[in-house]
């Protein structure tokens, strides 16, 4: 069945506001198509479409601010619509926003650990800020179940942070660093750039 011309309308409707409520209206009308940027390395653009096609594993995205983090997943989310996913099995969320549904719900008398696998099992899941808020021995505990949580889904994980290798070497176990950064994982690393202060990614600010 072709799609209709009002379909695809309502389509790109719902994901731009989508987009525009996750992310914040700059982002809204993001997609891969628009996601170019001086600062990858050539071919990323081709590894990126690859690793989402494979439907599985982690794409690790670390680069100071500005450098497109938040509009790759802004515009991940733009292709999972167009690649038809079950709306409901996609999930974002930043660093702070996940512990803080962890802690609303152990007020509650939930498992912390039961929470993490319970908000752990979408499809798609993209955590945005990772090692900004997991300081403490209970967040970085947290933070490893979460990642073997994804490990045994074989569901896609994006995990975005401004921070660098060897940062997140120091902050996390051996364990945590190990999954994260293991072989068969797609790791872009961008510090160094920023592709807002060039208007790379909003070619409407280029005078």
């Amino acid at each position: 069945m072709h799609e209709t011309k009002t379909s695809r309308t309502s389509r790109d409707e719902y994901v731009q506001r989508l987009q525009s409520k996750l992310f914040g209206e700059p982002y809204r009308g993001a997609s891969l198509a628009k996601f170019k940027c001086d600062a990858f390395e050539k071919g990323t653009d081709v590894k990126i479409l690859n690793w989402l096609n494979k439907k599985s594993g982690f794409l690790m995205f670390l680069g100071g601010p500005g450098i497109g983090k938040t509009y790759l997943c802004a515009a991940i989310l733009d292709w999972i619509y167009e690649e038809n996913y079950p709306k409901f099995s996609v999930r974002y969320r930043d660093e702070s926003q996940f512990f803080g549904e962890l802690k609303d719900g152990m007020s509650k008398g939930w498992s912390d650990t039961k929470h993490v696998e319970y908000i752990s099992d979408d499809f798609f899941y993209m955590f945005d800020d990772v090692g900004s808020d997991s300081s403490s021995e209970w967040s970085l505990r947290m933070f490893h179940h979460f990642i073997n949580c994804r490990i045994r889904t074989g569901f896609p994980t994006v995990i975005t942070g401004n921070l660098t290798k060897e940062d997140l070497y120091n902050k996390f176990t051996d364990r945590t660093y190990d999954r994260l950064f293991e072989k068969s994982n797609l790791i872009i690393d961008c510090h160094g750039a920023s592709s807002r202060r060039t208007g790379i990614l909003y070619p409407e600010r280029i005078k």
